[in-house]
């Protein structure tokens, strides 16, 4: 049973077979208004839509289906406290096909757990809208005849734009495109979804160092700290460094392309190699379960960068903490 909870679950061959489809089906209606006969589709709508929802419920009465649903959490048995899964479950008895929009992210992707038919995401929070990327990818066809070689714009709200995370995620995987984002600096596309974008020309202009970082990276160095990296990064991470002039600080960097990634020990153990140190003089600052693991596969101290649930020999929540707490290691890496 397929679902389509994100737009990345098509191949590009797939959405090109889609965008074809959608305009022979415009071109040529009358063969396909019977292609649904018999079948019933649910739009579960927990969020108030007018164009998704209306969209659905045309399509499926223009190719001969037909619809139930409800168009607010408040008319429906969420608003008794039933769960997502629940609702789902039920439904899935009703219908054949279920187009459901959230304002949780992951909803839709709970729901296709649970459902006895295929769901469709018609929107989730701040994070996807596939539905409404293929029809920004069909119009885009239509006016350009191709998705390769563009310079597309997106304006306005890229911090909470479900549609805009969507369309970059499916026009990224196309040859020679290129994004300019135009937003207030509060409402800019947030780093951890960036990152999930061609790294140079979208996600590397977003990044911003933490407040205190640099500083804290100086202190190190003029104290002859060695400093290394031990990344799940490939080759990134050299654009990342050469943006904040970082590159000359570190050495080694131990890049998934050089050692496997963590949560594999490997390149803990290149670097104390590199440096000839023993376990003891050297800390792993991390905050995650991967890094964390890590650190104890290479035998070395984690200091837990605000993630107070590792398990690590500090935890500290902001860089003037952890520069105390590297204060107290007086063999850590020194030359």
């Amino acid at each position: 049973m397929n679902h389509l909870i994100d737009i990345l679950q098509l191949s590009t061959q797939e959405i090109d077979e889609l965008v074809e489809k959608a305009k022979d089906i415009i071109a040529n209606p009358e063969a396909y208004a019977h292609k649904c006969d018999g079948k019933i589709l649910a739009t579960l709508f927990f969020e108030p839509s007018t164009r998704t929802r209306l969209s659905f419920e045309s399509a499926m009465l223009s190719l001969g289906g037909k619809t139930l649903g409800f168009s607010s959490a408040n008319s429906s048995s969420a608003a008794k406290g039933e769960s997502v899964a629940d609702t789902v479950r039920t439904v899935s008895c009703y219908a054949d096909i279920i187009a459901m929009r959230h304002p949780k992210e992951g909803a839709p992707l709970v729901a296709s757990m649970r459902s006895e038919v295929p769901v469709i995401n018609a929107g989730d929070g701040g994070h996807n809208h596939p539905t409404q990327t293929l029809t920004d990818l069909l119009t885009i066809n239509r006016e350009k005849g191709r998705f390769n070689d563009l310079t597309v714009g997106f304006c306005g709200d890229l911090k909470f734009g479900r549609t805009v995370h969507s369309l970059i995620s499916a026009l990224s995987r196309y040859t020679g495109i290129k994004f300019v984002l135009v937003s207030p600096e509060e409402l800019k596309l947030l780093p951890a979804i960036a990152e999930r974008y061609p790294y140079r020309d979208v996600a590397l202009p977003q990044l911003e160092l933490e407040p205190g970082l640099a500083d804290m990276l100086h202190w190190l160095r003029e104290r002859g700290v060695r400093l290394g990296i031990h990344t799940n990064r490939g080759s990134g991470m050299w654009d990342l460094l050469a943006r904040f002039n970082l590159g000359e600080m570190f050495d080694p960097v131990m890049t998934a392309e050089i050692v496997p990634s963590k949560p594999d020990p490997a390149g803990v153990h290149r670097i104390l190699e590199t440096w000839k140190f023993g376990p003891e003089s050297v800390g792993f600052i991390g905050d995650s379960a991967t890094d964390a693991a890590a650190a104890q596969g290479g035998g070395v101290p984690l200091l837990a960068y605000n993630s107070p649930d590792l398990p690590a020999a500090v935890h500290v929540d902001n860089f003037a903490h952890l520069r105390s707490a590297l204060e107290r290691l007086p063999r850590l890496g020194r030359t």
